[in-house]
């Protein structure tokens, strides 16, 4: 059993700490796990200097930092722009 397309937002690193191992017990409770290969990391900033290009580890995983991503439709970069909407049908 999987579920895709979930995104954990979060305003500090130890926030997103807190939710990600909540949601990874839960899921753990019905059977799912969290697939650390298709699991990415970005932070978001209008500032440059707030962005980190590290990967996170949280526990025994670690997850691979991107400069944007695809959701809904649209493409979240780093400096939390999504003006970047991908054509198709609605």
């Amino acid at each position: 059993m999987h579920t895709d397309d979930i995104v954990i937002v979060a305003r500090t690193q130890n926030k997103l700490t807190e939710v990600y191992l909540d949601l990874e017990e839960e899921t753990s409770n019905l059977g799912m796990e969290i697939n650390e290969n298709k699991t990415k990391y970005m932070v978001t900033s209008t500032y440059e200097h707030k962005r980190n290009d590290g990967d996170l580890r949280i526990g025994n995983k670690t997850f691979e930092a991107v400069q944007s991503f695809q959701y809904l439709r649209n493409i979240i970069g780093k400096t939390n722009s999504n003006n970047k909407c991908i054509k198709g049908e609605l």
